[in-house]
């Protein structure tokens, strides 16, 4: 087990080690990366934000790791998953915008990655279509697509441009200063023009002490309360946001206004909700992390194979006498490999051939889809499927008695 440091004083929890991931490997090669980092969360009071405390050491290895191509997700333009998320962003930028939706608009994205989801707004009548990223992909993307695509950092103030819509999808909360960063994207938009912001909806995680949300790619962990704290702050005239019910991503919406408008302020309420939610947080993970070993011990112990459903690497830092297998939905992650972990994640149908004898289920948001599915579809005894999910609530149940 981890060993873990809980500073409530300062607001703050330390986990000694936490899997370094790199994104999805197509070979179990050996890279230049470390397979696992200190990880600290903290709770930022200027702006009721959850968050990481980067160190250089681990600012580092992320600069690193996006100059190599991850970490990251699953690009937008490969996988089952991705691609239905990607039509779920365009549909939500379209609506953003009103009659006439995305035809004749001008687009900047940061952090674009391929430029797929550009791509398909210039195939749906965007007259113009700009995209920012550092990784190779912007060079793959670029010639596939026909988008221009800058490979670079962003950086404020660079962008002399403006545009109607600026927007980023799974970035924000990569950035360890998002109101800065979120500044300078307003000063991209054009009088009128609309700041969309697509991020991981953390809400439920947080309040069950998700260990699969966590990722030292994510400085940031926004709900819905803490996202719309910024966009109030930066002084936009309309906010609005909308939730997704596939991929589970949080929509924010700020409207500039014609007219140039003081910035707002954070208010103290949202900011005292937001602390209270970290702090059960930090007493969460502890007993998650004691909970996951011990159900992981008495199972090894009794002589069962194990698998998890997800490919979510932080059950990597667990003690397994036997390497577990992974199991996912998404074919873009099929025969791929974790750093450091020489089994390749396989899709579900195998387990009726190739079965094992109980199996985590990881995804707390599909928690009740995926165990209907392996019950149905693949005759997986109930009784040997454990539910991190309900793990994390019955933890919770504790706190409260």
């Amino acid at each position: 087990m981890r060993r873990i440091k809980r500073r409530q004083k300062r607001l703050s929890l330390r986990l000694k080690d936490f899997p370094f991931h790199i994104g999805m490997q197509d070979s179990p090669r050996v890279l230049d990366f470390p397979s696992s980092l200190p990880f600290t969360l903290a709770f930022d009071n200027n702006l009721g934000v959850i968050g990481q405390r980067v160190t250089p050491k681990v600012n580092y290895w992320l600069n690193k790791g996006y100059e190599f191509g991850g970490p990251g997700s699953t690009p937008l333009d490969k996988g089952t998953f991705s691609q239905k998320r990607s039509g779920a962003i365009v549909n939500a930028l379209s609506s953003s915008l009103g009659s006439g939706g995305v035809v004749g608009r001008s687009f900047l994205e940061i952090g674009c990655g391929s430029g797929y989801l550009l791509y398909l707004l210039k195939q749906g009548g965007a007259k113009r279509c700009l995209g920012i990223e550092p990784g190779p992909l912007a060079d793959w993307g670029s010639k596939k697509y026909k988008i221009e695509i800058k490979r670079e950092f962003y950086e404020p103030g660079k962008i002399t441009e403006k545009f109607d819509v600026v927007y980023t999808t799974c970035v924000l909360e990569h950035i360890s200063r998002p109101l800065t960063f979120l500044r300078g994207l307003k000063a991209c938009v054009k009088p009128g023009g609309i700041l969309f912001t697509a991020v991981p909806n953390c809400e439920l995680g947080l309040s069950l002490g998700d260990l699969g949300l966590l990722a030292h790619q994510h400085v940031a962990y926004f709900t819905r309360r803490s996202l719309r704290q910024l966009y109030r702050k930066l002084g936009f005239e309309t906010v609005d946001f909308t939730t997704t019910g596939y991929g589970w991503l949080l929509y924010m919406r700020g409207k500039l206004p014609l007219r140039r408008m003081r910035s707002g302020r954070v208010l103290a309420k949202d900011v005292a909700e937001e602390k209270k939610l970290f702090r059960r947080l930090t007493r969460l993970i502890p007993l998650n992390l004691t909970a996951i070993q011990e159900r992981i011990d008495r199972l090894e112990n009794h002589g069962s194979h194990l698998g998890v459903y997800g490919a979510y690497p932080f059950l990597l830092q667990f003690r397994w006498k036997h390497k577990p297998r992974f199991f996912d939905t998404d074919t873009a992650k099929h025969g791929k490999y974790f750093f450091g972990h020489d089994i390749p994640v396989e899709t579900p149908a195998v387990l009726k051939k190739k079965p094992i004898d109980a199996l985590f289920v990881a995804p707390i948001n599909h928690d009740k889809e995926i165990r209907q599915f392996l019950k149905k579809d693949l005759r997986f005894n109930p009784k040997n499927i454990i539910s991190l999910k309900s793990l994390y609530e019955a933890q919770r149940r504790k706190l409260k008695t």
